[in-house]
């Protein structure tokens, strides 16, 4: 099925509607949602083994560690190690400053969507989209 045909049967039922401020809400639910799912499944730290954590905080001993409540992450959070699991097998260089940071789990990450989901729709009930 070429893309034109798939958009043109997304589209469709949109066509019926007659209401464009419903057709905005709609449109602005749906982009709404894919944030909020962009936000909660997005993770640009690679979890690495803590042998090759062990190496990389090895071969920069001037950079600074991120600690949180699981995780260490080293290169400002590129790479990232079970906290657990590396301290029982390798100690932190003890020049190697360590910087503590709150913990944005994916509990708090899913809070602060729904957050914005909740004001998005508090917006729009009072009118903020352009009626016909």
């Amino acid at each position: 099925m070429p893309f034109s045909k798939s958009l043109e049967n997304f589209i469709n039922p949109f066509k019926r509607i007659k209401n464009r401020s419903l057709v905005l809400a709609l449109g602005f639910l749906i982009l709404t949602f894919c944030l909020l799912l962009f936000l909660v499944f997005s993770d640009v730290s690679r979890l690495i083994s803590s042998k090759d954590f062990f190496y990389v905080i090895q071969s920069h001993p001037k950079q600074t560690l991120i600690e949180d409540e699981n995780y260490f992450y080293a290169n400002k959070g590129l790479y990232k190690t079970n906290k657990e699991a590396f301290l029982r097998v390798y100690k932190i260089p003890e020049n190697m400053p360590i910087e503590r940071r709150e913990n944005l789990s994916k509990g708090s990450k899913m809070n602060l969507a729904l957050l914005f989901l909740f004001l998005a729709c508090f917006l729009g009930s009072f009118g903020v989209c352009p009626n016909d």
